[in-house]
């Protein structure tokens, strides 16, 4: 079977007190994507994540979840949750399929052509859909592999990102607990759909620096100095945080940002991808560990974890650190969206041309 048709949608929405939300992430097929197989896996708790759904993906105005779908044209996978009717707020199930796609997103970027969320059902029959915008990933960056492994680890991370973060449909003041990471999940989440390359340094090196506590006389030395506890690297690392850091303060204080990075395209590509696989990597760490999050849970336990403790205290709490030094922008032909990225030290030469 070249696809799972969502009657199991149909079959939650019509059924006497059942209901159901899901977000179905899309892409466009290529000739190097092997149409392969759907399967359906159970994560628990009325969770499934399925590839290759059943979709029918016509543009932003028209796409919607349904039966009608051409599994030559279009490929994918979906978080689906369904429960009884009345077992609490009906927006907790879209709350919960969303944090469980952010923090898919938390692992690595990857190509998405379209994002749907989905729930209740029109009286067609076909889910009610919402297009939501979707991440964009560098020019030529591998995209990373989306495998029921991943839908997995980000069920686990759901539970603690729900705790912290931010409320995407609605107003809200600020929170009291985990006040930074709501607003460096914030930065974080803008940072991975925007265009403008400095922008997206600038948001990322924000969502960095909510977990380093600076206080407002402590600038670039303190940045470089914490934000080298969150990776490994040589003096081209350390080079590589300062500049950001020169990028951020001059698109925050709306200066050029041309002199600081140069007029060369690839460094800025590359000062990016670092940025960006940096941030995202600190915070699947925080969100894969009760004990090292409760480090972060106030502005006081966070000022702690940087004053209180000891560098080596500090190390074995946060454990894995990224290298920064193996984050080499190189430039790849285009290959179509076959979700293939490797760690960068194991690059095998496939990636994306996203434009």
């Amino acid at each position: 079977m070249r696809g799972v048709p969502l009657e199991s949608l149909k079959y939650v929405g019509n059924a006497p007190g059942r209901e159901f939300a899901c977000i179905v992430a899309v892409w466009r097929r290529s000739e190097w994507t092997d149409p392969g197989s759907s399967e359906v896996v159970e994560l628990g708790d009325g969770l499934s994540f399925i590839t290759r759904p059943f979709c029918d993906v016509a543009d932003s105005s028209g796409a919607r979840v349904g039966p009608s779908y051409d599994p030559w044209a279009v490929d994918g996978f979906c978080i689906l949750v369904k429960r009884d009717r009345d077992s609490g707020d009906s927006d907790e199930l879209k709350d919960r399929v969303s944090a469980i796609f952010d923090c898919i997103l938390l692992q690595g970027l990857f190509y998405v052509h379209e994002l749907l969320l989905a729930s209740e059902l029109d009286p067609a029959g076909i889910p009610n859909t919402r297009v939501l915008l979707r991440p964009r990933m560098l020019n030529d960056a591998c995209p990373t592999a989306v495998t029921p492994d991943t839908a997995r680890k980000a069920v686990e991370m759901s539970k603690r990102y729900l705790r912290v973060a931010p409320k995407q449909d609605e107003f809200v003041v600020e929170p009291v607990e985990f006040r930074r990471l709501w607003l460096g999940l914030f930065s974080l989440r803008r940072g991975m759909r925007e265009l403008v390359l400095t922008r997206r340094i600038h948001d990322y090196v924000q969502a960095i620096e909510a977990l380093l506590m600076l206080a407002r006389t402590q600038g670039e030395a303190t940045f470089l100095s914490r934000a080298s506890e969150l990776a490994v690297g040589t003096a081209q690392a350390q080079e590589s945080l300062r500049v950001a850091w020169s990028v951020r303060c001059a698109d925050e204080h709306l200066e050029p940002v041309e002199p600081r990075v140069g007029g060369d395209i690839g460094p800025i590509f590359e000062l990016t991808w670092k940025m960006e696989n940096l941030a995202l990597s600190s915070y699947t760490q925080l969100l894969s560990d009760d004990r090292l999050l409760e480090h972060f849970r106030t502005d006081d336990s966070i000022r702690e974890y940087w004053c209180a403790k000891s560098a080596v205290e500090r190390l074995n709490l946060w454990g894995n650190r990224i290298d920064l030094d193996l984050l080499k922008w190189i430039s790849r032909p285009p290959s179509g969206p076959e979700l293939g990225r490797q760690q960068a030290s194991a690059n095998d030469g496939h990636g994306l041309d996203v434009c």
